[in-house]
């Protein structure tokens, strides 16, 4: 019944290096054996709006301060019941440039390889932009 910061991130990470691949979908609220959680609980920490809208309005806004509202038309966040469950579906299509993640005073890049988000190292980022946005 309290804020994951480190969850959060994660979120945020992962939605990066989507923008900075192909672009996919992450599910909210579903674990990695697939069975619904829900969002109730994450509900619970929104104080004024713990529903659907709420949450939609707190994740929109973390994204998009991360990435900058011109990030806004390739993130699209719907709701879906599963089991009974609310679960919040991220589709994310692929950036048209390079998308970095704020981490303390460090900006880091990521992307999606396989089911798993990877750092790149400063070089590996440099080599992966020229081949990826030519």
């Amino acid at each position: 019944n309290t804020q994951n910061k480190a969850m959060e991130q994660v979120i945020v990470k992962t939605v990066a290096a989507f923008l900075n691949t192909e672009g996919g979908t992450l599910l909210i609220g579903i674990d990695d054996t697939g069975t619904a959680l829900g969002l109730e609980d994450d509900y619970k920490t929104l104080g004024k709006r713990p529903d659907r809208d709420g949450f939609e309005n707190f994740l929109t806004t973390l994204l998009l301060d991360q990435f900058g509202k011109e990030s806004s038309p390739l993130i699209r966040v719907t709701f879906h019941d599963v089991a009974g469950k609310d679960i919040c579906r991220v589709a994310v299509k692929a950036s048209p440039k390079a998308v970095y993640v704020s981490e303390g005073n460090a900006e880091n890049f990521y992307i999606r390889t396989g089911n798993s988000t990877r750092p790149l190292t400063t070089k590996e980022a440099i080599e992966f932009s020229k081949q990826h946005w030519k």
